[in-house]
């Protein structure tokens, strides 16, 4: 499968999507204030959304994953994007969820991510306190 790199421009564009942003948001922040880091590995799907990888460590990458509505055969190239990471040296993927996206936790136990913690009223929304969920995978 060939992958395709994406801009820092293209991957702020997605997430400030209202139809991205609504998904991963806590209350009060505003998608203005998100900027990707030129620093972080990008990959485009489709033009419909993106895989992104953050160093975290010498092995060690945090992985973020979105995608506007349209968009197909997402699990095989998430899975694509790993094995290219691990082709330029990862061995470990973290990827932070927010307990209210149950679609990023599905696609993450779809490609081999298990829940390896949870930091409990770290996020809020709609005024309430919610987890965020560490899924990780080697």
């Amino acid at each position: 499968m060939m992958l395709v790199q994406a801009s820092p421009e293209f991957v702020t564009r997605v997430m400030r999507d209202p139809r991205v942003w609504r998904w991963v948001a806590e209350d009060g922040v505003s998608p203005e204030s998100y900027i990707c880091s030129p620093r972080a590995v990008c990959f485009a799907h489709q033009g419909r959304g993106f895989a992104m990888f953050k160093k975290c460590t010498q092995t060690m990458y945090e992985i973020h994953v979105a995608m506007l509505k349209g968009a197909t055969n997402v699990q095989p190239w998430v899975m694509a994007c790993i094995a290219e990471m691990r082709r330029r040296g990862a061995k470990k993927f973290a990827a932070p969820i927010a307990e209210w996206n149950r679609a990023a936790l599905r696609l993450a136990r779809s490609c081999g991510f298990v829940e390896e913690g949870r930091i409990s009223a770290a996020l809020i929304r709609n005024g309430r306190p919610h987890a965020l969920i560490f899924m990780g995978a080697c």
